[in-house]
């Protein structure tokens, strides 16, 4: 079991930054000492990103072999606010004038697409980094319609991320290995995360420090993409601690019992 010799708690709001933004940013402190771990003790983080993220947006559409960008504007939807915005964007951008339906089924939880006025070709639905989960197929693949019609593969998902990471330089420099910690998403729109370690051992990771004192920090989903708060500030507390020598912690404890002993002499 470690001891902790020492410790201070950085109190961290987004809106009193360096630089970036509320969700992207350098951050200065004072850092009063020499330590060896830190470790998020809570965090509150407003659920103010959309289901449908700018430059996360989009999938792609081939018709007879012509392939088009298919965009859904960002925002946050309902599935019947989400299906008519997918059919208002591919009927738009169909290369050929064909007319596309989607219908969600709340026997499965999946949607059902279909096509018109496309003779016998068989259009594709080409998914790849985005929009996979709302569509409801598979990352990175071709999903060609059949007879007209095709379901989605999967039931649909209508919460974009599962868990939040926050990410920070004071524990690593490379994408996998600066995650502080991660939050789980549950919760309604326009709420807040809310966070509190449970461990603080258990869930510490190794302290690097910097010559200026000053770090950066970051929002992404378990893909390492970036979370948009979308202005919106969030707050969390990191406890920074040393752990004590273990002979340090025998050296004083032999020399009470000694002295206690002298005493009793």
């Amino acid at each position: 079991m470690s001891y902790i010799s020492a410790s201070q708690i950085l109190c961290i709001n987004s809106n009193n930054r360096d630089s970036g933004s509320s969700s992207n940013f350098t951050a200065s402190f004072d850092i009063r000492g020499d330590y060896d771990y830190c470790v998020c003790k809570s965090a509150s983080i407003p659920k103010t990103y959309y289901l449908v993220q700018n430059t996360y947006n989009t999938f792609q559409l081939s018709e007879d072999g012509i392939v088009v960008t298919i965009t859904i504007p960002m925002g946050n939807y309902t599935k019947t606010d989400f299906s008519e915005a997918v059919k208002l964007a591919l009927n738009t951008a169909s290369p050929h004038g064909y007319i596309y339906s989607l219908v969600y089924e709340q026997l499965t939880g999946k949607f059902k697409y279909s096509v018109s006025g496309n003779a016998l070709i068989q259009p594709i639905f080409i998914i790849q980094e985005n929009l996979y989960d709302q569509l409801g197929f598979n990352y990175n693949t071709s999903n060609q319609f059949v007879a007209n019609k095709i379901t989605s593969t999967n039931v649909i998902v209508m919460q974009l991320e599962q868990t939040i990471q926050i990410r920070t330089n004071m524990v690593g420099n490379s994408l996998g290995e600066n995650i502080i910690q991660t939050i789980y998403s549950s919760g309604q729109d326009y709420t807040n995360l809310n966070y509190q370690v449970n461990d603080i051992q258990a869930n510490s990771r190794k302290f690097i420090g910097s010559s200026n004192n000053k770090f950066t920090f970051y929002l992404t989903n378990e893909n390492g993409e970036e979370i948009d708060l979308q202005g919106v500030n969030f707050y969390f507390e990191i406890l920074l601690w040393k752990k004590e020598n273990v002979n340090d912690v025998i050296k004083r404890f032999l020399t009470l019992m000694v002295a206690q002993s002298n005493l009793k002499v």
